[in-house]
């Protein structure tokens, strides 16, 4: 999956994930803005609003981790008053069949035919 991997944002936020994905009790957990941007490796005065975050950093690494990894992962702004103080972050393990996808996916094969059943 690693190699699989383009941006280094959905790099931090698969390891991130993937420490927790298999915890039995805890499905997410919640970070404070500061802190998720400095697990996710942005520079100091790099996206500095949270919308410029969101559109460059956020959305494209879960979008990419999403596709790629063995689980899926999504995120919900937290507020605190009208600003975005934190993120919350859920996660779960995917199907046997979107782990089939998500590996071809990053072996670079063709998707997996779709079992149906024929009556």
């Amino acid at each position: 999956m690693i190699h699989a991997v383009s941006s280094k944002y959905a790099l931090a936020l698969y390891e991130i994930v993937a420490k927790r994905a298999r915890l039995t009790y805890i499905r997410s957990e919640t970070f404070e803005i500061e802190q998720f941007r400095s697990m996710l490796g942005v520079e100091p005065g790099k996206l500095s609003t949270y919308s410029n975050l969101l559109k460059f950093a956020i959305k494209p690494a879960f979008d990419e981790v999403n596709r790629l990894a063995e689980f899926h992962a999504a995120f919900e702004p937290v507020k605190i008053g009208r600003k975005v103080g934190a993120i919350k972050i859920a996660w779960a393990l995917k199907g046997p069949e979107d782990q089939r996808k998500a590996y071809a996916e990053v072996r670079g094969l063709p998707a997996p035919e779709e079992v149906t059943e024929e009556d």
